[in-house]
């Protein structure tokens, strides 16, 4: 920082410390805005869905105890295919098998924040 505030070129002070030139003005520039060196906290990717989107497939799992993947992905109109393969696999469940209440039940937990 002081090489930097001292009119040192970006470039020679990543070259001293090893690193890339965009690093070196990223923390300057993290230290001049935020008074700090370290990166801003993360809050993760944006929700997929809303409430509201997630409402209907959430009492269908509820409500039919033998649901199936394929049933689930035809009658979720608002839940897209991929999307629900994605909480299904995350589930570490297969695309034939059935839903039973156990997994039901994780089902609407991970749907739910």
């Amino acid at each position: 920082m002081l090489a930097l505030n001292a009119g040192t070129s970006g470039r020679a002070v990543a070259r001293e410390f090893a690193t890339t030139h965009s690093t070196a003005q990223q923390i300057k520039h993290n230290f001049t805005t935020r008074h700090t060196v370290k990166n801003g906290n993360r809050k993760g990717p944006p929700e997929v869905l809303t409430k509201t989107e997630r409402r209907p497939s959430i009492r269908m799992a509820m409500k039919e105890r033998d649901i199936t993947w394929d049933a689930l992905v035809k009658r979720s109109a608002e839940l897209s295919a991929p999307l629900l393969k994605r909480i299904w696999k995350s589930m570490g469940r297969a695309k034939t098998y059935t839903l039973k209440s156990k997994s039901k039940a994780s089902l609407v937990l991970h749907l739910v924040p």
